[in-house]
């Protein structure tokens, strides 16, 4: 049983260059100098990395299946972000399915290392405000980020007990979608 965590990296970051409208020209001469004024806006952007994929094993038949994740989150220009968590059953609903069943699953979040401290989210709702101090990120080949500050945030999955007890028998699985925003 086991769930899958995609990344969705969602920096935003925009930059714009736009034309801009005063270029001198240079005189005809042995030398010609023009100049040209340079503008654009560089948006703050964000990156979420160090996750890894939840597999539960098989359930012993008593008790919540429980793990987490502690995980490395950035954003360049400001600490403060937006987190969003998104499952994939109907409605981004968090449901694990054996291709003939679902099985509900929570999602909790902690703008911190450790569970201590965290809430849950619904899903596709998104969560405001939070808080935590810049990460330097360095890109590595073939896409992606390595995190060169410490970990500074926890995704925990729990499956309670009653809806284990209330499953079909099967091999269960699914997708949570992150989306970190900045603000």
């Amino acid at each position: 049983m086991g769930i899958k965590t995609k990344l969705l990296a969602t920096g935003f970051a925009a930059i714009a260059a736009y034309h801009v409208s005063a270029a001198t020209d240079g005189d005809l001469s042995a030398t010609s100098t023009g100049s040209i004024d340079i503008n654009f806006t560089l948006g703050i952007a964000g990156v979420i990395v160090d996750l890894r994929d939840f597999a539960f094993g098989t359930w012993s038949g008593s008790g919540e299946l429980r793990d987490n994740d502690d995980l490395c989150i950035g954003t360049t220009g400001t600490s403060q972000y937006i987190i969003r968590a998104d499952g994939d059953g109907a409605g981004n609903a968090f449901t694990l399915s054996n291709g003939g069943s679902n099985l509900a699953y929570r999602v909790f979040w902690n703008d911190d290392v450790g569970t201590s401290g965290n809430f849950e989210l619904n899903a596709g709702v998104q969560v405001e405000n939070l808080n935590n101090p810049p990460n330097t990120f360095v890109p590595i080949g073939g896409g992606g980020y390595i995190c060169t500050g410490a970990r500074d945030a926890n995704v925990e999955i729990v499956i309670d007990e009653a809806a284990l007890q209330a499953a079909e028998a099967g091999s269960y699985s699914g997708v949570l979608t992150l989306t970190m925003i900045p603000q």
